[in-house]
């Protein structure tokens, strides 16, 4: 009788886990209503490369529909590390990565700016007993901030639109 009830419960356990779930991706390609045309990168270029970069991977540049606006998005970066934490003796402990993304985007048709703001995202991470154990989590938070801040800005230029 047992036997018989722990087989049905993981024949419905199985069916449920093997169902669909309904998750849809938040940044899926078929919800971006914007294709950047071009981009003028200012400040700390590789950072805001790698912002563009991760921007333009939710496009579908094979697929651009008649009302996909082209936008022209204007990224100026500055990047800070500060110290965030010191010991008694005055070492540091822990870091302060700071990035701040001045952007604008304009229509390219009109040439009209339709959206602008300053973004800050920051993080905090600790000294290693490595040198090169630092450099690899600064470089790990660093991409971190930049997916953030993809993220908000896709989301941002999509609702300003």
């Amino acid at each position: 009788m047992i036997n018989k009830k722990l087989k049905i419960i993981l024949l419905f356990l199985s069916i449920i886990l093997i169902s669909e779930c309904g998750y849809v991706p938040i940044y899926s390609a078929k919800d971006i209503n914007f294709y950047i045309q071009d981009s003028i990168l200012s400040g700390d270029k590789e950072i805001a490369q790698d912002i563009i970069d991760r921007v333009t991977r939710f496009e579908r540049k094979e697929k651009v529909k008649e009302n996909t606006k082209k936008i022209i998005l204007e990224i100026d970066v500055e990047r800070n590390k500060s110290d965030a934490v010191k010991d008694k003796t005055g070492k540091i402990v822990t870091y302060k990565m700071e990035i701040i993304v001045d952007i604008k985007a304009k229509i390219l048709d009109s040439g009209n700016y339709f959206y602008s703001e300053r973004l800050i995202n920051s993080l905090n991470y600790d000294k290693q007993s490595q040198i090169s154990e630092t450099i690899n989590l600064e470089k790990s938070v660093i991409r971190n901030i930049i997916s953030k801040l993809a993220n908000d800005i896709i989301l941002r230029i999509n609702q300003s639109i």
